[in-house]
């Protein structure tokens, strides 16, 4: 896959913030646990984490952070039985950095995460420079937000949705971005004039790859 170097401003990184995702492995709540079933993978290979301990029926979101502190953001797994057990299934992109990376999880209901690291192996670092990135990283209410991300397919239709500091969905678009010939989108959002102060996360998902990335913004 043919990667571009996005001329945007790298943000402290993506779904993936103080309610869904964060450039740092997020503080690990008491009574929940995440262990990767193989603590290795390579490179474009699928990796499964087992947790414990969130709410019976509870979605988990999760996403993983890189070495170089950007964030990918994983499909959700929704918690099962008495023990609040989850499976978490994590696609490593074929060219994504080689290193420890790691795998936060967090109950949408309860907002408690977890995170666990594990390692990628056989990727090279030339690649691992840019996934997303925003403009401005941090904004006032009202002002236009540029996005840009890298990954997608030949001219794929992306599905954007931003979210709140308290984890809820402000506002989604299905098929809102259409990725050109290299798989990059582009796109403007503009913020509410009332916008919650905090950690927002704009996640980006292909239609068809169901590839995704996310990236974080400050509302002051």
């Amino acid at each position: 896959m043919k990667y571009l170097t996005l001329i945007v401003a790298l943000i402290v990184v993506v779904l993936l913030t103080a309610t869904m995702m964060t450039s740092q492995p997020a503080a690990q709540a008491e009574g929940l646990t995440l262990e990767p079933i193989m603590p290795s993978v390579r490179a474009g290979e699928t990796i499964e984490f087992l947790g414990s301990g969130f709410r019976n029926n509870e979605r988990v979101s999760n996403w993983a952070t890189m070495p170089n502190q950007a964030v990918l953001g994983g499909d959700p797994a929704y918690a099962t039985d008495g023990r609040g057990s989850v499976l978490i299934t994590f696609k490593i992109p074929s060219d994504a950095p080689g290193g420890t990376w790691w795998l936060t999880a967090r109950g949408d209901g309860s907002g408690e995460t977890v995170t666990t690291s594990f390692l990628v192996e056989g990727a090279s670092t030339e690649y691992a420079d840019f996934y997303a990135g925003v403009e401005p990283e941090v904004a006032d209410p009202g002002m236009t937000l540029a996005f840009a991300a890298t990954g997608f397919h030949d001219r794929e239709r992306v599905s954007y949705w931003v979210t709140r500091p308290d984890g809820q969905i402000e506002a989604s678009y299905h098929h809102g971005a259409r990725a050109d010939h290299d798989g990059r989108i582009d796109f403007t959002w503009v913020a509410p004039t009332d916008a919650m102060a905090g950690r927002w996360v704009m996640t980006m998902q292909g239609v068809k790859s169901h590839n995704a990335r996310a990236v974080t913004f400050e509302m002051r």
